[in-house]
């Protein structure tokens, strides 16, 4: 089970199409952290999940006050992963307690500046990414795909294809105009070190708990599931594959995209990407 935490609702980015900064809430509070670890242990005992995988997102996660302890703590039940937009690389490569693994979001590279509203947030990123290699700590690039950055990601892929700790996680933006062809994707997820989205977990092995506590199938069509886990998993059963995607002949696309061996790969989070869709 993949626990999708958003600690907290404060951004440093100011990108146009992502309303996150405007989600009046206060940050999650630690007593809610640790009852959903709590729910999922519980869980875990009874035969009912099989690991606890948890996220920490946002907003930016490392803008929260607590995230030394949510790191933490997490580790205790599970692998902790943290998404982080790598706009203050400083304060992500100064956390005493580290993760076990970081996520970094792109959308377009060059163009992220724009995309984000920082100048400087493509060097920011690039740095951040660097840096944790170098360090050889396992890292996700969790990439927004578009048709015109295609040939990018295809740059960046070779740029990397040498390190085993680094892996492209490619998620084609939703707007049909400016979205990747099937064709593309196709193309793109042959390369050894890049993985499309093929399967969605939402509301089966993929679960994202807001900061006051509610359970959504995913944070992007935000369909509320409930107050528990085991609510939460008895009416995620309703959740049907890419809601968020309306062509249902792009939908069929998606998951016939061709699946890589895990066995050919060291970086384990592979193993985390590539059974999300199931209830683990």
């Amino acid at each position: 089970m993949n626990l999708y935490f958003e600690i907290t609702y404060r951004c440093n980015a100011k990108c146009t199409f992502c309303d996150i900064r405007n989600i009046n809430q206060p940050d999650m509070n630690i007593d809610t952290y640790v009852d959903f670890l709590e729910q999922a242990r519980t869980l875990k005992d009874q035969g009912i999940i099989s690991r606890i995988s948890i996220i920490l997102s946002g907003g930016e996660p490392v803008l929260h006050p607590l995230i030394e302890d949510f790191i933490n703590i997490g580790k205790k039940y599970g692998r902790v992963t943290l998404v982080t937009n790598g706009l203050d690389p400083d304060r992500v490569l100064g956390l005493n307690n580290e993760p076990d693994i970081y996520e970094i979001s792109f959308s377009e590279f060059e163009n992220d500046d724009k995309i984000y509203g920082v100048e400087g947030a493509f060097k920011k990123k690039i740095k951040l990414l660097n840096t944790l290699i170098n360090k050889n700590k396992m890292v996700i690039v969790r990439v927004t795909a578009t048709k015109n950055s295609i040939e990018k990601i295809k740059h960046y892929a070779n740029e990397y294809k040498k390190f085993n700790n680094v892996i492209l996680f490619v998620v084609p933006v939703k707007n049909r105009e400016n979205r990747p062809t099937i064709q593309q994707l196709q193309e793109i997820n042959k390369l050894r070190n890049v993985f499309c989205e093929n399967k969605c977990p939402a509301g089966k092995g993929f679960f994202c708990i807001t900061s006051d506590g509610k359970v959504l199938s995913c944070f992007l069509t935000r369909r509320y599931l409930g107050v528990t886990l085991l609510e939460a998993i008895n009416n995620g059963r309703n959740v049907k594959p890419f809601e968020c995607e309306k062509d249902k002949e792009y939908i069929e696309g998606l998951i016939n995209l061709k699946k890589k061996s895990v066995k050919k790969w060291e970086f384990t989070t592979v193993q985390k990407i590539t059974s999300t869709q199931h209830l683990q």
